[in-house]
């Protein structure tokens, strides 16, 4: 249900049905959102403040398509990985990330490894900027 889904994501509802108007997630069966709607609300939850909708769209559109994943597998490799991802090694925790799912094939586990680079990175600027702005907020103008 839409209220879940915002209690849980801390996002308006406003925000999640202009998301689905707008076609980033799939509209509601029976008004209730499936384990892959969430997952990807989610993401583009954790990720918009860094990129633009359209781009993380079509982001987790390449790991849907040619990553050999769906968006809750996506949402628990990019959990996996940024849990692990310390001091910038998004790289090397990408690659293990990504290798660690077992994909079918090296093409599916290199799309993997750049989409969970471009979530990582995107995530780590999202933490930066609420850090920044807090850090603002201390200062005495």
């Amino acid at each position: 249900m839409l209220s879940q889904v915002c209690t849980i994501t801390g996002l308006e509802p406003h925000i999640v049905q202009n998301w689905v108007k707008r076609g980033f997630v799939t509209a509601p069966v029976d008004k209730k959102y499936g384990k892959r709607q969430f997952c990807r609300i989610a993401l583009l939850n954790a990720l918009h403040e860094a990129l633009p909708l359209p781009v993380i769209v079509s982001t987790l559109e390449a790991a849907v398509k040619n990553g050999g994943t769906d968006e809750y597998a996506l949402y628990l490799c990019f959990n996996d990985a940024a849990y692990e991802t310390e001091n910038g090694e998004y790289h090397e925790t990408a690659a293990k990330t990504a290798a660690a799912r077992g994909a079918a094939s090296r093409s599916e586990t290199s799309t993997l490894e750049k989409v969970l680079l471009v979530l990582l990175t995107a995530h780590q600027s999202a933490r930066a900027k609420q850090k920044s702005l807090l850090y603002f907020a201390r200062l005495e103008l």
